[in-house]
């Protein structure tokens, strides 16, 4: 018959055994990965084959052939920079464009909007840098542009881009709706951190392809990452010791100058936070609205307009 003396020798053992995994698994070291031209893989970014204490999942990359990809919205990019400096970067490219093709552009359209959209955003929690990226926008007309100055003349250069009935431009930076020509539709948007084009108003086939192989950064937006791993547990454990508090501060007013304080200061704590989640939320539809252009462009293809 087991007593309880037994029965908490078992308990004790237990509880040592599960605190020796858990510090052994916390102090593991992780060691860089690398993969081709990427040198150093490290927190947040992983390669699959790395063990599962080291970086996020979320931000896992591929390594296949030496060569380091990730997959975005069921599309594979090849990575060609990892910075980590301040706040985590990545500058990914197509992995559908033809290094050595001047004709060759991406076979699936990626712009800003599917990163402030679409829910699987929120599972890899990365996004452009507003500031470090230009879009691309390749359109198509039934008939050729009498004033084509602001667009870039693809018919003319790649016969395999244009058809009998259709002819190709491209329109390198932000477009408003009412500079779509008529007739005209938007077939694939692209983006770009490339910053070397000389004018926008003018802006080569040569310089295009360059900067869709220079590909655009994205963040790995890590206060959003923070954010998401304190979510409920933290934000139960809080508010319980804060209820804890005021309850210790109510029965008994005598300590009232620890406990009552140290309630009041996880409440302003929790405060903070919200706060700062509703600040990033405005943030976000800020953004959202700015890229509303880009969307009624391709909104505008879709209903034939």
């Amino acid at each position: 018959m087991i007593t309880s003396d037994q029965n908490l020798i078992t308990s004790s053992l237990l509880l040592i055994l599960s605190l020796h995994s858990l510090f052994e698994s916390c102090d593991a070291k992780c060691t860089p990965s690398s993969c081709g031209i990427i040198p150093s893989i490290s927190s947040p970014f992983r390669l699959s084959s790395d063990p599962k204490n080291c970086g996020d999942p979320r931000f896992e990359l591929a390594c296949e052939n030496n060569v380091t990809s990730i997959s975005l919205h069921s599309h594979r990019y090849y990575v060609k920079a990892i910075n980590y400096k301040d706040e985590p970067t990545i500058r990914v490219v197509d992995a559908s464009i033809n290094n050595d093709n001047i004709c060759s552009f991406p076979t699936y359209s990626l712009s800003a909007y599917n990163f402030a959209f679409d829910k699987s955003h929120y599972l890899h929690k990365l996004e452009p840098i507003s500031s470090r990226y230009t879009p691309i926008n390749f359109i198509s007309c039934p008939n050729p542009l009498r004033n084509s100055s602001l667009f870039t003349d693809v018919s003319s250069h790649c016969a395999s881009n244009s058809s009998q009935h259709r002819y190709a431009y491209i329109k390198v930076g932000h477009m408003n709706v009412s500079e779509l020509p008529y007739t005209c539709g938007v077939d694939l948007m692209a983006m770009t951190s490339w910053y070397n084009f000389k004018d926008l108003n003018n802006v080569s086939l040569s310089e295009i392809h360059e900067s869709l192989l220079y590909g655009f950064e994205l963040s790995t937006c890590l206060w959003c990452y923070s954010r998401l791993s304190i979510n409920w547990a933290a934000g139960f454990i809080i508010l319980l010791v804060l209820v804890a508090g005021l309850l210790c501060a109510v029965v008994s007013p005598p300590i009232f100058t620890v406990c009552g304080f140290a309630a009041v200061s996880l409440l302003l704590f929790l405060i903070m936070i919200v706060l700062f989640a509703i600040l990033d939320m405005i943030i976000k539809v800020d953004q959202s609205f700015s890229m509303l252009t880009a969307q009624s462009l391709l909104i505008i293809d879709l209903l034939g307009v």
